[in-house]
């Protein structure tokens, strides 16, 4: 079938990605494709409660648009209508089966991500819409225009500006954090470093910090954004990593670079142009300040200025590959020449050597994939290649050692034919009793521990969250084995909560004497932030794949 493809194009705050949901929201079916659970989390929510309007509708009557609309990601399901016409979704999860009028496809730039990116190639070449909505980076219309030159789509560009005017300020902060003002979004690269700066701004501001990062959970960093946005919360600063760079709503007035460099897994390395102008870009977001207020960048050292200053002026080079998806196929027809029982690690290593790809696209990177299927190939014995591939897409960070001893519990017990008990498992590094004990401190409200002891602490009920992220997202797709959903849903909650509750004990000590400013559960019982639950008729999925079928 040929396709419409429309590009919106821009930078951050133009408004490109409300242009293609309109669209979606005037569409008879349709479904948007995001990279985040909150990003998915937040369409969803709009279009059920008709906050996002179509095209020459009538802004006074925008109740009577809104659209029923289900959510669907890898770890939850909300379904609003079985039958309903609109599905938000991540990028993993948009069915290529089902013909929709439009899809919308956010950050399109992901397409060349070495680890993510061939979701984003499946959907840009398999979605069967009528009209497919990319929004993004200007940097990834060339290589796009290039793969759909093969399917024979039309293409539309349409090029968007800021809304709100973003400057690079003249002299940084000579190196002094008690420069930092309110609305002030302070940007590190490491979750360490989020703390020391959280307790020298804190001691020499008088200033309450949120924080922001990429392993606390999307409910953790939406209540933490919640908590900067709203005025009267008590918390006048957030730091953050480049976790803001996406999916988060933030009245910030100026983002402040502490720096230029972060560690990319290997080494440390400049920031990208794209990273930079994404993150910088959160400045000065349109409606969420007066009229007229510009968004501003910084840094920490002013030397780092003119870095800045001319990499706001570059335009970010254009993508050259998107990464293609590897298939349980793939795999299959890779094992069918070689010996058998061959380890699922070692196919993957075979594939990037035996490929021969079109100039525009490359395969998934091998590093970060290959831990997680030389742990599973080593303790895996008599597992089907496909139970291994689903294994090794489970959302975990393979390289944790305590997420690997609870994900190989986990597969054990999977293997032997067992009901995958969470309290069995989690007691191996007795991660529920802690959970447990931090459950009771918190609602006592006594609480003796130190900063840093509150810190080791919060790094356990991380890992608790994601491993419990983990079985949610086995349980959907192995429910005889994965019985326990509704346990591990109200374990992840409690544990949200509990992360909520230490990160408000991390603060300074004069701070830690005044009166303690609202939590983000109390604000929510105000109305001030953005709800996690919503008045909508919720069902639980009675089958994982009927309903990732209708998405």
């Amino acid at each position: 079938m040929k396709r419409k493809v429309i590009l919106h194009v821009g930078p951050t705050n133009s408004g490109k990605t409300y242009n293609a949901l309109r669209a979606l929201a005037n569409a008879k079916s349709g479904a948007y494709a995001g990279p985040l659970r909150l990003l998915a989390h937040e369409v969803w929510r709009r279009m059920n409660l008709g906050e996002i309007r179509p095209f020459d509708a009538d802004p006074s009557t925008a109740h009577l648009y809104a659209r029923q609309c289900n959510l669907l990601t890898g770890e939850e399901l909300r379904i609003v209508n079985k039958n309903a016409p609109l599905a938000s979704c991540t990028v993993e999860m948009l069915s290529l089966f089902k013909h929709h009028e439009v899809v919308v496809i956010d950050e399109i730039q992901m397409i060349a991500d070495a680890h993510r990116g061939g979701a984003w190639t499946a959907a840009v070449l398999g979605a069967r819409t009528d009209e497919l909505h990319l929004c993004g980076e200007e940097a990834a219309v060339p290589l796009v225009q290039k793969m759909l030159a093969e399917t024979g789509d039309e293409i539309i560009i349409n090029r968007y500006e800021r809304l709100t005017p973003l400057t690079v300020a003249k002299n940084g902060l000579h190196g002094n954090w008690s420069l930092i003002e309110r609305g002030d979004c302070i940007v590190t690269f490491s979750r360490n470093g989020i703390f020391r700066l959280k307790a020298q701004v804190e001691a020499q501001t008088g200033l309450r910090c949120a924080v922001v990062y990429g392993r606390l959970p999307p409910e953790t960093r939406s209540d933490q954004a919640s908590l900067f946005n709203v005025k009267d919360s008590g918390y006048d600063v957030l730091i953050a990593t480049d976790a803001i760079g996406m999916g988060l709503n933030l009245k910030i007035k100026r983002v402040v670079f502490s720096e230029l460099i972060k560690h990319d897994g290997t080494k440390l390395a400049a920031l990208s142009l794209s990273q930079v102008k994404q993150i910088g870009g959160r400045a000065g977001r349109f409606g969420e300040h007066a009229e007229g207020t510009n968004g501003v960048v910084t840094c920490f050292h002013d030397k780092d200025i003119p870095v800045l200053r001319e990499g706001f002026a570059l335009d970010a080079p254009s993508l050259l590959k998107a990464t293609l998806p590897l298939s349980l196929a793939d795999f299959s027809r890779m094992a069918q020449l070689l010996p058998q029982n061959l380890r699922v690690s070692d196919l993957f290593t075979l594939l990037h050597l035996g490929a021969r790809l079109g100039e525009a696209y490359s395969l998934p990177a091998l590093e970060g994939s290959l831990r997680g299927m030389e742990v599973i190939d080593a303790i895996g014995h008599g597992m089907t290649l496909r139970e291994k591939l689903q294994f090794c897409n489970c959302p975990v960070a393979w390289r944790k050692e305590a997420e690997v001893e609870i994900m190989t519990s986990f597969i054990r017990r999977y293997m032997a034919g067992e009901i995958v008990d969470i309290e069995e498992c989690f007691n191996e590094r007795e991660l529920l009793s802690i959970l447990k004990s931090t459950s009771a401190e918190r609602i006592s409200g006594v609480g003796t521990r130190t900063d840093a002891q509150q810190k080791d602490l919060l790094g356990k009920m991380e890992t608790c969250h994601r491993v419990l992220l983990a079985y949610i997202w086995l349980a959907y797709r192995n429910p005889v084995s994965f019985t326990q959903m509704t346990e591990a849903i109200a374990l992840k909650e409690e544990t949200e909560s509990n992360i909520d509750y230490i990160l408000s004990s991390i603060q300074d000590p004069i701070l830690a004497e005044q009166p303690a400013p609202k939590t983000a559960a109390q604000l929510r019982e105000e109305g001030q932030s953005l709800p996690l639950e919503y008045e909508l008729r919720l069902q639980k999925a009675p089958n994982f794949r009927e309903l990732a079928a209708t998405a």
